[in-house]
């Protein structure tokens, strides 16, 4: 009878001992997820900005383009036939 409380008493100190681990553990993953998801948004936010920078030079590209073949038309008009 004594060697089965030894047991059980064992095996509930075996248990305290995961259920620590697993706490600490827990823990940690919690830390490293928040830093994760702080991580993301600050890509997030990047990306967004990365976005609005290249469709803002993609028009000024598109506006100077427009303005060539403007006066390209214009040369032509000069030219004459």
């Amino acid at each position: 009878m004594s060697d089965t409380l030894d047991q059980i008493s064992q095996k509930v100190d075996q248990l305290l001992q995961v259920v620590k681990n697993l706490k600490t553990e827990n823990a940690t993953l919690q830390g490293e997820n928040k830093q994760l998801k702080a991580q993301v948004a600050d890509l997030s936010k990047d990306h967004k900005s990365l976005s609005l920078q290249a469709a803002d030079q993609s028009e000024a590209v598109r506006s100077k383009l427009q303005l060539v073949l403007s006066r390209l038309d214009e040369l032509e008009e000069l030219a004459g036939p």
